[in-house]
């Protein structure tokens, strides 16, 4: 999946009605938390090149200004996988449907997302076994 398809993936999530967040705002949130959740992966593989740490500390800062502007419910306090005011308590982008829908990580979660639903399912069927 690429971060545009993922993007609009996030402007689908229904929790965004209970917030009152739509339109443009919305897309712009979604964008910004597309290429921050793929950066914050990214950081993790041997991929990642110390550009991109600065990269990703400047989008957390944007992730955090929207997140605070959006009133969206965000970890205050540090914990495994938070980033603070950016992340729910188990690292999860606020509203992502995911948290809740099954039992594996934000990393899990995330790198599945940007994969075919084909693959999805494969990886779902092995970890269920």
């Amino acid at each position: 999946m690429t971060p545009s398809s993922r993007a609009t993936d996030i402007t689908r999530w229904a929790v965004w009605d209970k917030h009152g967040i739509y339109g443009p705002k919305l897309r712009d949130f979604a964008a910004l938390a597309a290429a921050w959740e793929g950066l914050r992966l990214k950081l993790e593989t041997p991929d990642a090149v110390p550009a991109d740490a600065e990269t990703f500390k400047v989008l957390s800062e944007r992730m955090r200004e929207f997140c605070a502007r959006l009133k969206l419910p965000t970890c205050s306090e540090q914990k495994t996988d938070v980033v603070i005011g950016c992340t729910d308590s188990r690292g999860f982008i606020p509203g992502d449907p995911a948290r809740i829908l099954s039992h594996w990580t934000w990393r899990d979660s995330g790198r599945l997302s940007r994969l075919s639903h084909d693959d999805v399912m494969a990886e779902w069927e092995r970890s269920e076994r």
